[in-house]
């Protein structure tokens, strides 16, 4: 599914106006396929699979859950990275050991 695609052909095109509450994606990208496929397998009701095809696949999903984030401005440094490093391997590891 979109492999046969070139990288410029993979794209995704998100659709919405102001007088629906509905957004549309039409997308031949994989790795947003995958993701939008994951989303609708735990909420089919929510994430519409509405078309799929050999090049790509079509959802519908309410537009209020599509957002546009800022670019992260917080630089962290070398210490703070390998503290936060040293957190997450711990809670790894409870969470590890809980399974």
């Amino acid at each position: 599914m979109g492999y046969n695609l070139s990288k410029e052909e993979r794209e995704t095109i998100i659709h919405f106006d102001e007088a629906s509450d509905t957004a549309y994606i039409d997308t031949s990208s994989l790795p947003v396929m995958n993701k939008l496929m994951k989303l609708h397998k735990a909420l089919p009701k929510v994430y519409v699979l509405t078309s799929k095809d050999d090049h790509g696949a079509k959802f519908e999903c309410p537009k209020s859950l599509i957002s546009f984030r800022r670019p992260s401005t917080h630089k962290m440094t070398e210490e703070q990275k390998k503290a936060a490093a040293a957190r997450l391997a711990k809670a790894r590891q409870k969470i590890t050991i809980k399974n």
